[in-house]
Order: C-alpha cells, then sequence, then structure tokens
C-alpha cells in the first residue's frame, strides 16, 4: 500500500487596509528591486540563499505588458482604488520534495495554468527551494478577470438594478469559500496523478485529519518567522550540549501535539487486536446495513470507474471550469451556456479585427494622398482630419503603421488560439452533458429500483431528483415529482424586471447618452487645438473619440430600438388584460404605460368603469393632481430625463381616464359620443342601485 503523506495548501488576501502592497510583495518573493509608483519608492529584500524560480502564467488574450512583473502589480495598483481594496489571492503550496527541479515547475505550472488562468487570473508564481525539505510556491493572482481584449473587468458582474436605478452586483466566483477546497483537491489529484505516472510509491491527501477518518491531532503551521527562531533554539542547545526545548508558543504546542498522536497511536495498536475478536460477528451485520442503505449502494455503484479515461477527462473540464466539486447535469448544462456567450465573444473580436484592417488599407491610401497634396490645401487638412479619427499622426506615420501591423499580428494569432480552445471545449462539454445525461439516468434507476416511470422523465429532472437525495437524503415520490421539479424552478428563476422597469431603465439610460453625447462634443472642442501644435497627440485623442462616438451611435440606436419594443409590448399587455373592451384596438401607448402602471400598484386589474367613477369623483372634489411643470425647455433633455417620482395612483387614474376619453372622443362627430354613452350607462346604474337601497331601507 502507497504511503499517505499531506502538503501544506493555504490562501490568503493581500489587502491596502492592512497596509500590504503587492509591489513589495512580488519583490520580496521574486528577490527583484521594483519600483513602487503608488508609494513612490523601491523594494529591495534580503536575498534567498538561493535564486527563487520565477514566472508569470497569463490567459492567452492578455496584453504583452501582464509580464512585466513591475508593470503587472503597479497596474493593480492603479486599478484598486479603494482604501480597503482586495489587491491579491495569494496561494501557497508545499511541493513534494522527491521531484526533481523540472517536475516541480511542471507540476506547479500545470496546476496554476489549469484552475487560474485558464478562469482568466494571471498568476505570479515563485518556487522558493532555500531548504530542500521544504519546497514551496507563492502564486499571487489577480482579482479580476481580462475581458477577450485582454482589459481589466470588474470584479463582480452587474446583473442589473432595483427598483430605484441602483445597479445590483453579483457574486464574484472567485470569491466563493468553497474554492478553497476544490483548489486543495485539484492539487491533491494532479500530484497523485504525477506520482501515479512516474510510478513512485507515495500518495498524498490535504484534507484534514478529522475528514480523512484519522484520530491523529494536526500541529500548526509555524511561519517562517517562528520556524527561523526554533532553528536558532535547536542550533544554540546543540552547540551547549542541552537538550533543545521550543522556545515559542506554536513550537509548544506541536510539541504536545505529537506526543499525543504517538499515544493515540499505541491505543490504535492495542484496540486491533480486541477488534479483529468480534470482525466475524460485526462484518455479518455490516453486509445487511450495507445492503438496505441506499446512499452506500450509490457511492458504490462504480460509475466513474465505468468511464473511459476520455469521458473522464471531460467531466474533470466541467469539473474546473465551473469549480465545482461534485459535477451534475446542470452544471454541465451552464457550462455549455457560457461557452456559447464565449462563441459571441469570439465572433465580436474577429468583427472588430476585420474592421481593423480595413481601417489599416484606408490610412495607407489616405497617407498617400496627403503627401501628393499641397500643404494648407482643403484636400491635405481633410486627409489628416481622417488619418487622425483612425489613430495616426502624419508626422510620424511609417512607425505607426509598422506597429498597428504587428499589432493586429498579435490579435490575429491570438484569435486563432481562441478560436481552438473554444472548438476544443465546446467539443469537450457535448461529451460531457451526454455522460452525465446517462449517469443521472443510471442513478436515479438505483434510488427507485428500476421504477417504471422514470422514463417520464428527462435527464435533466431525473438529476435534480438525484441532487435532492445526496444533498438531503429524501426520495421525491414519482407521483409528485413533477410538481416538485415545477417548484424547484421556480425557486431558481431569477425575477425578471417588468415591462414597466426595463422601460424605466431605458429612459434613465437615454438620460445618461444625453450627457455623454454632450461631453464627447466638449471635448471634441477642445481636441482639435492640438491639430496644428500637436498632430501626434490629436491623432491619439480623435481615435478614442471616433470610438466612442460610434459607440454612442450604437447605443442611442439601440435604445431607440428598445424602446419600441417595449412600447408595443405594452400596447400588446394592455389588450390581453382587457379582451372585451374593443376600444383598445385604438389605445395610444401613453395611456396603455398608465394603465399597466395603476394595475402593477394596484396589484390587480383594475376595470374601466371603476376608471371611469374614481376620475369623476376626483373631479367634483377637486382632488386631482396636476403634474409639476419643468422649468427645462430642451425637448431631448425632458424626453431623456428618467422619471425618478413615480405618480400617484389616483394621477394614474386621472391620466388613464384622459387617454380612454379622447379615444372615445375621436370615434364620432357631431353625436353623442362613445364616451357620454358610458357615463349615461353608469349614471343609470348608480342611480338603480339607489333606488333598490331605498326600497330595502323601507
Amino acid at each position: 500500500m502507497a504511503n499517505i503523506s499531506s502538503l501544506h495548501f493555504s490562501v490568503n488576501i493581500i489587502s491596502r487596509k492592512d497596509g500590504r502592497s503587492t509591489v513589495a510583495c512580488a519583490a520580496y518573493r521574486s528577490d527583484e528591486k521594483l519600483y513602487d509608483e503608488r508609494n513612490e519608492k523601491y523594494h529591495k529584500f534580503k536575498k534567498h540563499d538561493i535564486q527563487p524560480e520565477s514566472f508569470i502564467l497569463a490567459p492567452s488574450n492578455a496584453k504583452e505588458w501582464v509580464y512585466d512583473r513591475e508593470k503587472l502589480w503597479n497596474e493593480v495598483e492603479k486599478i484598486e482604488r479603494n482604501w480597503n481594496s482586495q489587491l491579491s489571492r495569494e496561494v501557497l503550496i508545499a511541493i513534494p520534495n522527491d521531484l526533481n527541479h523540472e517536475q516541480q515547475r511542471e507540476l506547479v505550472s500545470e496546476f496554476v495554468r489549469n484552475n487560474f488562468v485558464e478562469e482568466g487570473m494571471i498568476a505570479d508564481v515563485n518556487i522558493h527551494r532555500d531548504k530542500d525539505h521544504n519546497p514551496h510556491a507563492h502564486i499571487m493572482l489577480t482579482m479580476r478577470p481580462i475581458d477577450e481584449e485582454g482589459n481589466w473587468m470588474p470584479k463582480r458582474r452587474c446583473i442589473g438594478e432595483d427598483q430605484n436605478g441602483k445597479k445590483i452586483y453579483g457574486d464574484n466566483p472567485w470569491d466563493h469559500k468553497e474554492n478553497v477546497g476544490i483548489w486543495r483537491n485539484l492539487y491533491q489529484d494532479l500530484v497523485n496523478e504525477t506520482y501515479e505516472r512516474l510510478n513512485i510509491d507515495r500518495r498524498f491527501d490535504l484534507r484534514s485529519y478529522e475528514k480523512q477518518g484519522r484520530d491523529e491531532l494536526p500541529t500548526s503551521h509555524m511561519g517562517h518567522v517562528f520556524a527561523g527562531m526554533e532553528k536558532r533554539a535547536q542550533r544554540e542547545a546543540t552547540e551547549k550540549g542541552n537538550e533543545y526545548i521550543p522556545v515559542t508558543k506554536v513550537a509548544q504546542v506541536n510539541k504536545e501535539i505529537k506526543e499525543l498522536n504517538q499515544e493515540i497511536e499505541l491505543c490504535k495498536k492495542e484496540l486491533s487486536v480486541l477488534e479483529n475478536k468480534q470482525n466475524v460477528v460485526s462484518m455479518e451485520k455490516k453486509k445487511e446495513e450495507f445492503s438496505q442503505d441506499t446512499r452506500k449502494v450509490l457511492e458504490k455503484s462504480g460509475l466513474w470507474e465505468q468511464l473511459s479515461p476520455s469521458e473522464k477527462v471531460s467531466v474533470m473540464y466541467v469539473r474546473k471550469r465551473m469549480k465545482v466539486e461534485n459535477v451534475t447535469l446542470t452544471d454541465a448544462l451552464e457550462c455549455k451556456e457560457s461557452i456559447d456567450r464565449w462563441k459571441k465573444a469570439i465572433e465580436k473580436n474577429e468583427t472588430n479585427l476585420k474592421t481593423q484592417i480595413e481601417n489599416l488599407k484606408t490610412s495607407k491610401e489616405l497617407y498617400s494622398e496627403f503627401t501628393k497634396a499641397e500643404p494648407g490645401t482643403i484636400n491635405h487638412e481633410r486627409c489628416q482630419m481622417q488619418l487622425a479619427r483612425l489613430g495616426f499622426s502624419t508626422t510620424n506615420y511609417p512607425n505607426e503603421y509598422k506597429e498597428k501591423v504587428k499589432e493586429l499580428q498579435t490579435e490575429n494569432n491570438s484569435l486563432k488560439s481562441q478560436k481552438e480552445r473554444f472548438n476544443e471545449g465546446i467539443t469537450t462539454v457535448n461529451q460531457a452533458v451526454k455522460i452525465l445525461e446517462r449517469v443521472s439516468i443510471q442513478e436515479a434507476k438505483i434510488i427507485y429500483k428500476d421504477h417504471d416511470k422514470l422514463d417520464r422523465f428527462s435527464p435533466l429532472e431525473l438529476s435534480n431528483l438525484v441532487r435532492e437525495f445526496k444533498q438531503n437524503g429524501n426520495v421525491v415520490p414519482l407521483e409528485s415529482a413533477k410538481q416538485f421539479l415545477s417548484d424547484l424552478d421556480k425557486q431558481t428563476i431569477k425575477t425578471q424586471p417588468t415591462i414597466l422597469e426595463k422601460y424605466e431603465k431605458l429612459n434613465r439610460d437615454n438620460y445618461f447618452v444625453v450627457n455623454w453625447k454632450r461631453k464627447l462634443d466638449q471635448r471634441t472642442e477642445a481636441v482639435e487645438k492640438l491639430r496644428i501644435t500637436d498632430p501626434v497627440s490629436y491623432a491619439k485623442e480623435m481615435k478614442e473619440i471616433t470610438t466612442e462616438q460610434k459607440a454612442l451611435v450604437e447605443r442611442i440606436r439601440s435604445i431607440k430600438v428598445e424602446k419600441q419594443i417595449l412600447e408595443k409590448s405594452m400596447i400588446s399587455e394592455v389588450k390581453k388584460q382587457y379582451p372585451n373592451e374593443k376600444f383598445m384596438e385604438n389605445i395610444d401607448f401613453k395611456t396603455a404605460k398608465a394603465i399597466l402602471n395603476l394595475n402593477q400598484k394596484e396589484n390587480r386589474v383594475v376595470s374601466i368603469q371603476e376608471v371611469m367613477e374614481r376620475f369623476e369623483r376626483n373631479k367634483q372634489n377637486d382632488e386631482r393632481k396636476q403634474p409639476i411643470p419643468t422649468v427645462n425647455d430642451n425637448k431631448e433633455y425632458k424626453e431623456a430625463r428618467p422619471t425618478f417620482k413615480q405618480p400617484g395612483t389616483e394621477e394614474l387614474v386621472n391620466e388613464v381616464a384622459k387617454g380612454i376619453k379622447s379615444i372615445f372622443d375621436n370615434s364620432g362627430i357631431g353625436e353623442k359620443s362613445e364616451m357620454n354613452k358610458l357615463m349615461d350607462e353608469q349614471k343609470r346604474k348608480a342611480e338603480a342601485e339607489k333606488r333598490k337601497n331605498r326600497g330595502m331601507s323601507r
């Protein structure tokens, strides 16, 4: 049997609120002298006995500067602006000392690449080998991912807005506490796979003693400061011929723990002799219990062992990408969705690259035309301005052209690499989905003992029933399973914003776009002054402005289209709520919006008759609330300005009634309007009701 060992594995956060600097941490771990721009000083520490093996690993779409350690961590310090910002996540792992240096680097690199870099993190890795018995790696990770274009992304993704327009941010999956356990298990698996490949009879278990089912007590991690103090104490005791006695509290506690563990080991040996005498009786009882325990049958079903190596790889791919320990069919389907989104990002980058190539060709033609034109002519200035909009200056065009060609070649190579990884990923995930569908069916058969009604459920539904059993120990009766699954779906579906909430959000977006355009116009006017005095800066600024203008135009177009769609949706929704009201065929958007708003506030469908009655009461009692006039006469600004203060219920009643009245008033000229007929009918009903009540009172 292989010898079972353990390895240290810990994760901690480098935070600014603790007074720490990532530049200083990187300088110490790499033995490099690094300049800290934030604190305006160099960090240089005492050299390690052996030079650390240092390297940076980054996603394929990362920009070249991330491989410069000083630049990387200074950029991190810039992007993280808050006083309490979390700057870096550091993973500290012990490395088996019976591997050679090349094998150690290969092990660490594979672990970092598979679990951190592929998720979008940049990793600064430093392997320390000062002591032969304690090689270890410091892995400093960025807290923000980078997008497909190599730019910093937000730590947490915006998932929408609340009713007040405040942004709602989702969790960052990198911050989940269970990740430490997942990463530890993945490192353990990788180390054991490495030893198996090298035919070394040794295995590792990084779980706590308690989770391993061992009775020993764990010792505390000392750290390099306390370890140094104990080393000096040992040396002094040896030189003086005295017995070594631990000098730090941690070492003293560890000594007591080791002595207790020795006593536990002796007790276990004595107990094993006694237990052997009872084995014959207890074993039969355990076999009977095992046969009745469905959980154990499920655990020992051997479904994992039945998979081929390539099938296991596909499941492990989903496990790593989704950061889950026990992969389910749901996880695989979510993984497939994320890869589909990746495909859209690749297609977007491909379109962008084609545009840049076309712009490069256009710039070449413009520069040729510029050199031939007479200075000071309209054609000469036109070419200069158009080149500037494409990001080129006329004074340094040849060099800028060469740099742009290199940049596009790099982007093209990165895009090819991403396509290859995408194709490999989608194939792997599709295989994982098929495997987990098969596994879900087999597991359901074990739990429900080959029930003949199982074929009425889809693999995903069976997977959810299996998960309920594994997590909570509940076997959902098949007769009520459909209702259980329906309730489960309702719990998992995120609350979708209503049509009105979507429309109000677009109004706020429109207000933002108006301000954006005004600021962009002001910036363009200011930059125009550089055209003669500083053509290089002018070209750079104009390129950024042109990019922003394109984004602005696209956003305006998008808002306009979305608003038109929502306006039509509101009218359709009102028609559904009032199927018997034929006049709704002519309803306008403004009235439809007011009706939906009223029904939402009342939490019911308010009848048109009730609306008109309340309108008349408001009119008679003079309780109608007039809308507050705005002092701003800018039509574009007023239309874009979001309605921060929502109208009251009776204001909505009045607005709806006026809208309906206008529909009826336009239906006929010179005859009694439908509106008046409706009001007369209401009065007749009211009078009849009064007469009825008077008769009853007599």
